[in-house]
């Protein structure tokens, strides 16, 4: 999917026709969305999360369809951190199947 001259081409992932999250490459980054609903947003608060990440996600504004989480990064260790912002997105059975497959 194109998006825009500012940011070329992205990936839009959906579960069960709901979006996930966006991925887009830039040069020596990538910027991901996630877009958390309240119960997602309530439990990342407690998440222990990387300071510039956890800076952007509390500026990131509550909007009524969720909170819109805009990340760039360059940074390994935020990586991790996303990834756990995203598997909030997961059903609990998704999750504890992925938990005990990486045990």
């Amino acid at each position: 999917m194109w998006g825009g001259p500012k940011y070329g081409w992205e990936w839009k992932a959906k579960r069960a026709g709901k979006p996930f999250a966006t991925f887009t490459p830039k040069a020596g980054v990538f910027v991901v969305l996630v877009i958390h609903e309240r119960a997602e947003a309530a439990v990342a608060a407690a998440i222990p999360l990387a300071p510039r990440l956890r800076r952007t996600y509390e500026s990131a504004r509550q909007l009524p369809d969720g909170r819109w989480l805009f990340h760039e990064t360059e940074f390994e260790e935020e990586v991790a951190d996303l990834v756990a912002l995203l598997r909030l997105k997961l059903p609990p059975t998704v999750r504890a199947r992925l938990d005990g497959a990486s045990r």
